[in-house]
């Protein structure tokens, strides 16, 4: 009884549209869900959509999709709690601050570069030094990317119809090549089919990135990560695999950027990782299932709908700029988990 009252309880604070849901059926609703239309005793199944499949497999973790509620879509993230599911759906708000970082991350690119120019002007004869100061530094690029990308990525547009397995395996190889290095283990396994679909190929690169990162950080020591491609249906699944010292998972995962500041364990950052994960999915009508196995893994999945399309375009060609700095993404990317001794000749 005291389980069922703090679910309500945390369903009357949460300060976003929430509400319970338990055999398919909305049993409770908090005042700003209530404002969004949103009320007791429908069935969920309606604003699922083609997402329904998806949530009837949720047996525990968290799950992200889309629901659409009077002809308005949501981005959503489902958490299991003692046989019910509490639904929180995103808004403008969070829209908004998601933008707040990007004109912040404006402002730190030009002090970097400055940084990594001085660098450059510094003796190469201590190595070692050399590669603590450039891992630093590209850490904190790659926290500015993030930042700057978390709120333009919301509603990306520019896709092109694009071969994700070879991207897959090129984003695979480069960074299996730094793990080896590292002596960080790590397996892939990719479709053997040539997959093409519609899609935003660097979102999804980046998406791959983190979902590598956030698994290396996470897994115990020695214990090796699993990266698997697989296509189902018209879906195309990305799932990393890894043992963790977790037991659970954690319940503000997809919006650990909002939480108040406070002494936590490193590991997780500033949680726009997550939310770039979040964007590939939702811009790709896909989801992201994070779940502990039956042999007590964790695993992350993200999964994009394969959409070719009906029409040719004809584009501008367009110079995308170079956010790396002429570095190498990987090494950007991959910045939080690799020794410093990859970046001392840089």
């Amino acid at each position: 009884m005291d389980s069922k009252n703090n679910i309500y309880r945390l369903l009357e604070q949460l300060d976003a549209p929430a509400f319970l849901v338990k055999d398919g059926t909305i049993i409770a609703v908090n005042p700003i869900a209530q404002s969004h239309f949103i009320s007791p005793d429908a069935s969920i199944e309606n604003a699922l959509g083609a997402y329904y499949p998806d949530y009837c497999q949720l047996k525990n973790g968290s799950l992200f999709l889309t629901v659409r509620f009077c002809d308005t879509d949501y981005p959503c993230t489902i958490h299991t709690m003692d046989g019910q599911h509490l639904f929180i759906l995103e808004d403008q708000m969070q829209e908004d601050q998601l933008r707040a970082f990007t004109l912040a991350a404006a402002h730190l690119r030009a002090p970097i570069s400055e940084m990594m120019l001085a660098l450059d002007a510094l003796p190469k004869e201590d190595a070692k030094t050399r590669g603590q100061l450039n891992r630093s530094l590209f850490r904190l690029q790659r926290v500015v990317g993030n930042m700057s990308d978390a709120g333009m990525l919301l509603h990306s547009s520019r896709k092109e119809n694009t071969d994700l397995c070879s991207l897959t395996e090129e984003v695979l190889e480069q960074a299996s090549a730094l793990f080896e290095a590292c002596n960080i283990k790590c397996t892939y396994q990719l479709p053997q089919e040539r997959i093409y679909a519609h899609a935003n190929s660097e979102l999804i690169k980046r998406a791959i990135y983190n979902l590598l990162s956030n698994a290396v950080k996470f897994s115990k020591n020695g214990h090796p990560i699993e990266f698997k491609v697989e296509k189902s249906a018209n879906r195309l699944l990305f799932s990393v695999t890894n043992l963790t010292e977790s037991k659970t998972v954690p319940a503000n995962l997809f919006n650990r950027y909002k939480r108040t500041p406070t002494i936590e364990d490193p590991r997780y950052g500033m949680g726009l990782g997550m939310a770039i994960i979040k964007s590939a999915a939702g811009n790709h009508g896909g989801t992201v299932l994070t779940q502990k196995t039956d042999d007590g893994m964790m695993r992350i999945t993200m999964s994009i709908t394969l959409k070719k399309s009906s029409t040719v375009v004809v584009r501008t060609p367009v110079v995308i700029p170079d956010i790396y700095g002429g570095q190498s993404q990987a090494l950007i990317e991959l910045s939080d988990v690799l020794s410093a001794s990859m970046y001392e000749n840089l």
